[in-house]
């Protein structure tokens, strides 16, 4: 059969950047597809990366590269599949290819300052931050990092101009408000950042992501009682399936604060039975809980919170 019709559409929602509608088309073509193009292959996989399918992405991925070793569009989209899933040694040797055969590439260069500072080259992090926000002055995910970056290293007015320019730009980027309220609790303490999203949600009663952040915040300030409330006002809001996954993660971890691992067990069932019906990776920035985690459970609670973790993030296999 002819599929030209079918993939000319997807490719056009490709090239205009509406990755799920071109998911959609691939999804049902691939398959029928004897000897697909290395064009089609690569925008597939690129296509199952903005989905955050990283594993589908990387097999098809690997074929092109097999052919091609020094495909940069492919090296960059293996790179990202793996930093998205907290491989970022790894990630950043596959940035490095590229730049050893294209010193002036520059795409996604703020993405490598990020594995750098995550691998602890900060000095060459800062470096090529700098560059990113040269190339790229109004990226915001640049911005927003780049003050993440400089607030680990307690460079603290710097940070707070990167992050108010952000905000500004991107007022109802949730991981950039979380970010911002540890900003505060780190310069301010727990009350100023509680205050903080007290007013956020004074602003918009329905939005999800202020209550579940709210509540890591509780957690990690061993306020467990605030976090139960801010958990519970989420009951009723109307939440898509990968909310309630992340929702029933941080029961998980609220119920292994507290012990009450029968009530644990029930979020583990019901977390691994939505999670069945959702097939995307789920990155969530866990930096300051993981921390937290590591300083105050004990060896059976760390494990418990790698079981939730897991099914969180990639379900159970």
């Amino acid at each position: 059969m002819n599929y030209e019709k079918e993939l000319l559409k997807a490719h056009k929602k490709y090239e205009e950047k509406k990755y799920e509608e071109a998911v959609l088309i691939y999804d049902n073509l691939f398959c029928k597809i004897s000897n697909p193009t290395i064009n089609l292959i690569k925008e597939y996989a690129i296509c199952l990366q903005k989905r955050l399918r990283y594993e589908e992405s990387l097999k098809l991925t690997d074929i092109v590269l097999l052919k091609n070793p020094n495909d940069a569009d492919m090296l960059l989209n293996y790179c990202i599949c793996l930093g998205k899933q907290n491989k970022h040694a790894e990630a950043l040797e596959l940035y490095e290819r590229i730049l050893k055969f294209n010193e002036k590439y520059r795409i996604q260069i703020g993405y490598y300052a990020y594995l750098l500072g995550r691998t602890g080259n900060y000095e060459k992090a800062d470096y090529y931050y700098k560059i990113a926000l040269e190339y790229e002055s109004q990226n915001l995910w640049y911005i927003s990092h780049y003050a993440f970056f400089l607030q680990k290293l307690k460079r603290y007015r710097e940070a707070e101009m990167y992050y108010k320019k952000a905000i500004k730009n991107d007022s109802n980027n949730s991981w950039l408000i979380k970010r911002y309220a540890f900003f505060i609790y780190e310069m301010s303490g727990k009350d100023s950042a509680y205050l903080y999203y007290k007013d956020l949600i004074t602003r918009d009663l329905s939005n999800y992501n202020y209550y579940i952040n709210a509540a890591e915040l509780a957690i990690i300030s061993n306020d467990k009682d605030i976090a139960f409330r801010f958990l519970c006002k989420t009951d009723k809001l109307d939440k898509p399936l990968v909310i309630e996954i992340i929702l029933l993660f941080y029961w998980g971890v609220y119920f292994i604060c507290k012990k009450e691992y029968e009530k644990l067990n029930d979020s583990i069932k019901e977390m691994s039975l939505l999670r069945k019906n959702y097939t995307s990776y789920i990155d969530r920035d866990l930096t300051d809980l993981e921390e937290y985690v590591n300083n105050n459970f004990d060896k059976f609670q760390r494990k418990l919170y790698i079981t939730i973790f897991n099914i969180m993030s990639t379900g159970v296999k």
